[in-house]
């Protein structure tokens, strides 16, 4: 017997499509955003118009969901689209579906919880590194570029693989037990307004809700639906043959194709009108998203950026420039070099001028030629070039020339690594967690332009 597909499952199923294409790293975005704003609060000298452009994305999901329920989760998260397609294509090609006992299922419940804790306390408070490297959602935006990535990402790659293998049988595996900003969106969303309301006694003893449910809600046990876990996929609106279960806003029945249009109008105008407006504001601030090349000056002649790139060596990298899978060192801008006094037998043959010192001098000996020189790195892309100016051994100036780096991601690194290397004049910097890849290729390309500019 053939099932028919209902409207709100076609309309669902193109949302997360339209996501998971125009928006995949809304996840990461939201969670980072998060971060940021836990980071400012902890600090104690909060600067909100400066972080604005870097939480956006939490201030419209979060009260977003306060108010319409975990939309975002059930529809436009492509982290959640990836375990529905691949629980889909399991079910379909293997007939699996795993049950799982309601007791264990409280259970494994509370493990996102604890992933939470353990990234806001070791990773968030302490700054440590050690999760991006096993970063699913990293690995996940980087499937496009597979090869380059695998090699990157090794470890965030067996971590999704494993993720993979839990959506095969377990319905929304990720969502349900380990995703921290599910763990967020279930305390939030229990204010919501949007419900799922149902009459128990004509259900008698019908459990289709409940074994239908994505998030495993024992929904036959509820007359109101309002637990934190619902993701409003409505597959128990869709399921009952009673058409018993009802989706509410303060009370009110309405069409839940009309919620989800609501929603889908709410994140998808705003989001993409954020995109486009940080996008034209770092170009506006010639940020370097651009990817054509503008001249620049070096050494008082006007040059393309191509034109100053150091020659090919045998390993096809620019100026001896590590290839794009190596670790960028550290490179210190030295303030001086010393050289010793001359000797007593060297004063007896100088001129008069130079036998008036009696004492100790010093010669200081430049270690980079003055001018502006291009370096190229690779951050999750190629083609990431920035111009470096040094004058009197210092870096004076970083600009970002082009990038092929996602703009929403690589903002924040450009507005912060250029500005890290010249305050302490090294390399030795840290990566901008959640843009690693990107952070690593501006470190890289600045390397590249002073080992063009050692004299």
């Amino acid at each position: 017997m053939r099932h028919k597909i209902s409207g709100i499952s076609i309309f669902r199923f193109a949302a997360q499509v339209i996501f998971l294409l125009i928006l995949p790293g809304l996840f990461d975005l939201t969670f980072i955003g998060l971060k940021h704003a836990y980071l400012m609060i902890i600090s104690g000298k909060p600067d909100i118009l400066q972080l604005l452009p870097y939480i956006v994305e939490a201030l419209i999901i979060i009260p977003a969901t306060m108010l319409f329920g975990r939309f975002f989760c059930g529809w436009f998260c492509a982290f959640g689209a990836f375990n529905d397609f691949i629980y889909a294509i399991s079910r379909k090609v293997f007939g699996i579906k795993l049950r799982v006992s309601e007791k264990l299922d409280s259970f494994l419940k509370c493990l996102k919880y604890i992933v939470l804790v353990l990234i806001v306390s070791i990773v968030w408070t302490s700054g440590s590194t050690f999760f991006g490297k096993l970063n699913p959602w990293a690995a996940f935006a980087q499937i496009s570029e597979l090869p380059a990535a695998l090699s990157q990402y090794a470890a965030a790659f067996l971590v999704l693989l494993l993720i993979a293998f839990g959506a095969m049988l377990v319905e929304r595996f990720f969502c349900r037990y380990l995703c921290p900003l599910g763990a967020i969106f279930t305390v939030v969303s229990k204010i919501k307004p949007l419900k799922i309301e149902k009459d128990r006694s004509k259900c008698k003893s019908c459990r289709l809700c409940t074994d239908n449910c994505s998030m495993g809600i024992q929904l036959y046990k509820m007359d109101k639906v309002s637990a934190g876990e619902c993701i409003n996929c409505f597959k128990c609106i869709k399921n009952c043959p009673r058409k018993n279960p009802q989706v509410t806003i303060f009370n009110e029945r309405v069409n839940p194709s009309f919620a989800g249009a609501v929603a889908l109008s709410a994140f998808l105008g705003i989001s993409i009108g954020n995109v486009f407006a940080n996008t034209n504001k770092v170009m506006d601030n010639n940020a370097g998203f651009s990817t054509t090349d503008k001249p620049i000056s070096i050494k008082g002649k006007m040059y393309k950026p191509a034109d100053n790139l150091a020659p090919q060596t045998d390993n096809g990298t620019a100026g001896g420039m590590a290839d794009s899978n190596s670790q960028a060192t550290d490179t210190t801008i030295p303030q001086t070099a010393e050289t010793p006094a001359p000797s007593e037998n060297d004063s007896a043959n100088a001129d008069s001028t130079a036998t008036k010192a009696d004492t100790t001098t010093t010669a200081k000996k430049s270690m980079y030629i003055d001018g502006t020189y291009v370096g190229v790195g690779r951050g999750h892309r190629s083609g990431l070039k920035v111009s470096v100016t040094i004058s009197n051994d210092k870096i004076t100036d970083i600009q970002i020339l082009s990038s092929h780096e996602t703009p929403r991601f690589s903002m924040y690194v450009f507005d912060t690594v250029p500005q890290e290397i010249l305050q302490t004049q090294s390399t030795d910097v840290d990566a901008v967690s959640g843009a690693t890849q990107t952070s690593r290729g501006v470190i890289t390309a600045v390397i590249d332009a002073l080992s063009q500019a050692k004299a």
